[in-house]
């Protein structure tokens, strides 16, 4: 019995397309309104406007982004914070109304 050969498909076909994932929009978007934003500042740095230095620019937008981040962990604290305790006075008014039923 000869030895099976296992055949290597060629590197040139066609793969089929890939499944588009929520993921690429995430990273897509940011990534062209950046390019933009480049795009427009040299644009406007070609034609004579004053435009601050990429370093300014860049430190602004870091400084931005450690504002959304605390924002954004504000809310949620604030959001966990409102659950718990909307937890609790459900947990009191069933512990309320158990105890009448029993009372009754």
């Amino acid at each position: 019995m000869a030895p099976r050969v296992l055949r290597r498909e060629p590197l040139l076909l066609p793969r089929p397309p890939a499944r588009e994932s929520g993921l690429a929009l995430v990273a897509g978007i940011p990534w062209d309104a950046t390019s933009l934003l480049e795009s427009l500042r040299q644009a406007a740095s070609s034609r004579g406007i004053p435009v601050p230095p990429i370093s300014v620019v860049a430190s602004l937008a870091v400084v931005v982004f450690l504002l959304w981040v605390y924002i954004s962990a504000v809310i949620l604290l604030y959001g966990a914070e409102v659950t718990a305790s909307y937890a609790r006075v459900r947990r009191a008014l069933a512990r309320s109304e158990r105890d009448t039923r029993l009372e009754a």
